[in-house]
């Protein structure tokens, strides 16, 4: 059983982003959260989530009233790990999650959000290899917070967010390559966030190093115009 709880606080692209238009949900002051999750281990490295998300939210544009977001939610997961010749080690993770918006949960939305992600890891002491993907669709109308989002520390490396798509994307399509050795790592990022009403424009960047414990220093290039344009980061994966 989950429980949270937000009071946000929204960039200012954001709020221009919204003014003139009607197809995404505007901002919110306040958001509470209610998520009972069940996991069932269907075998050692595959497992099952089943629950819903109980979502309710205070708009502040154009006038202060409380929406609800209510959905189910289904996720699959798998983690494998296998021995190769020698001192080799691969690991395998991956996923797909759904989230189902419904008149039935009396949602004031109604959407379906589906995400998939893949991560591969090749090790041979002290180096190793990391191949990700993530992909996502949206179709519905669906809050602010449930749209994706790339141009951070995990996805387009370098690139702002808010420079990408203020408002985040219905559609996700990102992929990315790292080498390290030990803490140090070099990186590629390629990918894009979109609407199903534009088209997708494609971004790419570069960067390097050091990655330890989930914290990440990295100097990172994203590709512009033919440029790449130096952005110093710090991440941390939970």
């Amino acid at each position: 059983m989950e429980f949270e709880t937000y009071h946000q606080q929204w960039n200012r692209a954001t709020e221009e982003a919204l003014r003139g238009q009607n197809e995404v949900p505007g901002i919110y002051r306040t958001r509470y959260n209610l998520e009972p999750m069940l996991t069932i281990v269907i075998a050692e490295p595959l497992t099952i989530n089943v629950g819903a998300g109980f979502q309710r939210f205070q708009t502040q544009y154009p006038a202060a009233v409380k929406e609800s977001s209510n959905a189910v939610i289904t996720s699959l997961r798998y983690r494998g790990r296998w021995e190769g010749p020698g001192v080799d080690r691969h690991d395998l993770t991956a996923g797909y999650s759904l989230h189902a918006a419904t008149r039935i949960l009396d949602s004031d939305y109604a959407f379906a959000r589906h995400a998939v992600d893949v991560t591969y890891r090749f090790r041979r002491d002290p180096n190793s290899v990391v191949l990700r993907m993530e992909a996502g669709r949206i179709s519905g109308r669906a809050p602010l917070y449930e749209r994706f989002v790339a141009g951070n520390a995990q996805l387009l490396r370098g690139w702002n967010k808010f420079d990408i798509a203020p408002l985040g994307g219905d559609r996700l399509a990102t992929a990315s390559i790292e080498y390290r050795y030990r803490v140090f790592q070099v990186f590629y990022d390629t990918g894009a966030v979109w609407d199903h009403r534009g088209a997708a424009e494609h971004r790419n960047s570069v960067g390097l190093g050091l990655a330890k414990w989930g914290l990440q220093l990295a100097l990172a290039f994203p590709v512009k115009y033919g440029r790449a344009e130096p952005i110093f980061m710090v991440g941390m994966d939970f």
